[in-house]
Order: structure tokens, then C-alpha cells, then sequence
């Protein structure tokens, strides 16, 4: 009587499967399978809202899960998008402010060098490009020492660096110092050196301003021959003055 039904007919040829179908009962999910050998079928019927209750329940569950994640998903994009405008804005703050540091160090009339631990230039003034005649793309990296000053004091310089980071020595740091430093073309020049010593998240690094002191060195020369002059000339004058008295008073005796 019910070899018609869908479900047994396709148990009748040896399929198992599910079906979803609209009876007197309502919506039913239906479970369909043969049984080998002796020509049955097995037909199981269950209310939809039953049978899928479960379903449901995960659905929900994992739409709740997913609402949620999206939740914290956008909340990260626009924490994210958040970090990513304060940092640019800090960048281009800290940019303005390196420009406008930058420009201030240029116009000195001192030079501004930095260096690293280990004595190598990382920042190269356009002052110290006009005194030592490197540009700052030629001394970026190269060690401080083997760049302005003569062979004579590269060893006791960064034998100094070394020190003050080792003990905290400063024979060369947190002092206005009078050196001679060399040309790129090879001349000597006599210049002052200050340098001091900078720290940061832990590490060191060293600035320095330098000032080129030729034209003082020369004003201090020509004061210093000017005067051994004046005192040669009152010498020469006293001489005279004596020998004039003498060959006056020699007449007259």
C-alpha cells in the first residue's frame, strides 16, 4: 500500500537518503534505507522543528559567535585604523620637528656632528660639509676619528669613546677642547671641539659641535708678534735712548 511513496520506492532500489516534505503533518524530515535480503525498507519521520532543533541551536550559536567576532573584528579595524593615524600624525610631527632642528643646526655658525657608540657619523651639519669640505652622503657611517682629525689623535680619540662608555671616563666628552683637524683635501686646520655624550632607550651616541678657529689662531698670532714687536722696538728705544745719554755726557766730561 505504500510501495508508491517516494521513500520506499528509492529503499526498494537500494538507496538510503533523506527528504524534506510538506505532509498533514506539517514540515517532516524523513530518513529512508533497505534492508538487504529480505526486501524491506525502513522509513523514519520526524517533525522539521524537531529533527532540526539542534541545527538551529548551533546556528544561532555560531551567528551569536560570528556577530560577536565581527564585534571585535571592527573594533580592532578601527583601534587599528586609530593607531595608524596617531602614528602618522607622530611621524610627521616628529619629521617637522627634525626639519626644524635640522635648519636650526644649519644656519649656526658652529658645525653639528653625531655619532654613534662605536664613533661612526650619523648626522653631518651643512657647516661641517663647508669646514671639512665632506658632503654628508660621503661621511655617513665612516668613523669620526679617521675623518677630521690627523693621524696623530684618531687613537687617543676613540681610545676616550671607549672609555667613558667603559667607566664613564671624560677626558674626551663634556669639554670645550682646542684639536687639529684635517681637510678633506688633506690641509690642516685648527678647530674647537665640544662633545657630549647623549643616551637613549639604552643605548649611547655622541654630539658635537665644532667650531673652525683658523682666523682666531691667526688674530692670536698677530696680536702675539705685535707685541713681541712693541717690546723689541722698547728695547731698541731704551738702547738708544742710553747711548745717546752716554755720547752726550762724553763731551761734556
Amino acid at each position: 500500500s505504500v510501495a508508491a511513496d517516494n521513500r520506499v520506492r528509492a529503499a526498494l532500489a537500494g538507496r538510503s537518503g533523506q527528504l524534506r516534505s510538506h505532509t498533514t503533518y506539517g514540515d517532516t524530515l524523513s530518513a529512508y534505507s533497505p534492508v538487504p535480503k529480505i526486501g524491506w525498507t525502513v522509513t523514519a519521520q520526524a517533525p522539521a522543528s524537531v529533527a532540526l532543533a539542534g541545527v538551529r541551536r548551533l546556528r544561532s550559536t555560531v551567528l551569536i559567535v560570528a556577530g560577536l567576532l565581527g564585534l571585535v573584528l571592527l573594533g580592532g579595524l578601527l583601534l587599528t585604523a586609530r593607531m595608524l593615524v596617531l602614528r602618522r600624525r607622530a611621524t610627521r610631527t616628529l619629521t617637522e620637528r627634525e626639519a626644524s632642528t635640522r635648519s636650526i643646526l644649519d644656519a649656526g655658525t658652529d658645525a653639528f656632528v653625531s655619532v654613534d657608540a662605536d664613533g661612526a657619523i650619523s648626522t653631518w651639519s651643512r657647516q661641517a660639509e663647508e669646514i671639512f669640505g665632506w658632503t654628508e652622503a660621503d661621511v655617513l657611517g665612516r668613523k669620526l676619528s679617521e675623518t677630521i682629525l690627523v693621524a696623530t689623535r684618531r687613537t687617543a680619540f676613540d681610545e676616550g669613546l671607549a672609555g667613558f662608555l667603559a667607566t664613564g671616563d671624560e677626558s674626551v666628552v663634556n669639554q670645550r677642547v682646542e684639536v687639529v683637524a684635517l681637510h678633506r683635501e688633506g690641509h690642516e686646520l685648527p678647530v674647537e671641539l665640544a662633545i657630549w655624550p647623549v643616551r637613549s632607550h639604552d643605548e649611547w651616541s655622541f654630539s658635537a659641535f665644532v667650531r673652525d678657529i683658523t682666523e682666531r689662531k691667526q688674530a692670536e698670532s698677530e696680536l702675539a708678534a705685535a707685541r713681541d714687536q712693541a717690546l723689541e722696538n722698547s728695547r731698541l728705544k731704551s738702547e738708544f735712548l742710553a747711548n745717546m745719554s752716554h755720547e752726550i755726557r762724553t763731551p761734556l766730561n
